[in-house]
């Protein structure tokens, strides 16, 4: 590899099944590895490395990379459970020092239940990209908002599979405080109960929370760069009738509502 180079970017290939990145003089800052299909191991050790994107990869090994702060990993390559406790030794070496981690979740059980993450200080920034289905209660992913003290901004991307708007009993938490979040970003807001009860999660927990984005567009409509179908199209205008109806009645005026 030339340890002259800065940013790596692999996508779309199945030429690859395993790769090494390492070496005391590198000067890597980036290295970003999506949809490679064959991909079964990767190796890192980069001392200057900040940024890295790996989605699907089975094993990831990590050593001497002091100055990683983003990290992007994909955690639905088998049982999210065991796949999310599996990511947190490979990242253990880094992951007190990260300030941006996004995951991407899946659960097909009534339940989520995460592993219990270590104290991430340095946090300040939690991106989740969760599949879904039906109206499963998403309070399960507040731990990790927990888990980071010094959170600002916390987005959240719902992939819906069956979506369904119930009339179940929308849970108030018990006061958990996050003191610095500041943003919240809903993409895929539907309209669901369990939509709901995690807005209002984030508002009676946010002590200085200053504003909510709502987007009621299935977030893989709005990455594709093609024309609207008509049904994503009605989906999402019906998906807006719910956000307005619901959320401008339980948003405080100190807090910026924004519904895209």
């Amino acid at each position: 590899m030339c340890p002259l180079l800065e940013k790596l970017v692999i996508h779309y290939t199945d030429k690859i099944t395993y790769l090494e990145v390492c070496g005391p003089s590198l000067v890597l800052k980036h290295l970003e590895l999506v949809f490679c299909g064959k991909l079964k191991l990767v190796k890192v050790s980069a001392p200057n490395l900040i940024t890295l994107i790996g989605l699907n990869i089975d094993i990831l090994l990590l050593e001497n990379v002091p100055m990683l702060k983003e990290v992007s990993v994909n955690c639905m390559h088998c049982a999210y459970v065991n796949s999310v406790k599996k990511i947190l030794p490979t990242l253990s070496c880094c992951i007190s020092q990260l300030e941006i981690l996004s995951l991407q979740l899946k659960c097909n059980r009534t339940k989520i239940n995460l592993p219990t993450f270590p104290e991430l200080t340095k946090m300040k920034k939690l991106v989740i990209r969760y599949y879904t289905k039906g109206d499963k209660s998403l309070l399960g992913l507040t731990p990790l908002i927990r888990s980071s003290p010094n959170l600002q901004e916390f987005v959240l991307k719902l992939i819906l599979t069956e979506p369904t708007r119930t009339h179940r009993e929308v849970k108030n938490i018990t006061k958990l405080p996050h003191h610095h979040l500041r943003v919240f970003k809903l993409f895929g807001y539907y309209g669901r109960s369990s939509d709901l009860e995690l807005v209002r999660y984030i508002l009676n927990n946010s002590v200085v929370l200053e504003k909510m984005i709502i987007d009621p567009f299935d977030p893989t409509v709005r990455e594709l760069p093609l024309p609207l179908h008509p049904r994503d199209l009605e989906d999402a205008q019906t998906a807006t009738y719910y956000a307005n109806k619901q959320l401008e009645v339980v948003v405080p005026q100190h807090v910026e509502l924004v519904i895209l």
